[in-house]
């Protein structure tokens, strides 16, 4: 459904100057900084029981002497694990969402962690929803779809860019900070 727009040329000439990056809330955040964590006090563990554990103590006979029974060294899961705990941290920072002066992109994460990023331009964005929920936004689609933005950790940020976007563009809105104070054409 076409929408009434501003005169002829004036909502498509409008455009943010530069990209603004909206990251990862800290709830999003706190599980990859969990993993992170055991895997560093493990990789402590056996770094500790190498170097520094007297023999006999449990960090030795566990690091050391059970090492021929075990399919490969110590070491190297603690390498893996740290490893894979800087890239678990990585893959969550790359979450968000990116206001573009020609459109929206939305970086999420899909099953097995492979990135899945959305590109919405202006012209295909309907309406804004931000009366979702408290931590959700979403967003009308031209074909009747209806996306939503992965968790970020300003939303009350993010919501005021699009929320200035929507009334310079004459992009209809639900709910924002302005919604009482805007005019009834944009809600």
């Amino acid at each position: 459904m076409a929408r009434d727009s501003r005169p002829p040329g004036f909502d498509m000439s409008y455009r943010p100057e530069e990209p603004v990056r909206f990251g990862p809330s800290f709830r999003a955040r706190l599980p990859s900084y969990a993993y992170l964590a055991v895997a560093v006090l493990f990789a402590a563990f056996i770094g500790y029981g190498h170097f520094f554990a007297p023999v006999g103590s449990f960090a030795y006979r566990w690091v050391i002497e059970a090492e021929p029974h075990r399919p490969f060294a110590s070491s190297t899961f603690a390498w893996i694990a740290l490893t894979a705990g800087a890239a678990s941290v990585l893959r969550t920072h790359l979450r968000g969402v990116v206001v573009r002066p020609d459109g929206i992109e939305t970086l999420d994460l899909a099953a097995l962690g492979f990135p899945k990023i959305r590109r919405f331009d202006w012209p295909m964005i309907d309406s804004f929803r931000f009366d979702v929920s408290d931590t959700l936004i979403g967003i009308d689609l031209w074909n009747g779809t209806r996306e939503y933005f992965p968790e970020v950790g300003d939303r009350d940020a993010l919501v005021r860019a699009l929320v200035y976007v929507a009334e310079a563009r004459a992009i209809p809105y639900r709910g924002g900070p302005l919604a009482d104070a805007a005019p009834a054409a944009y809600r």
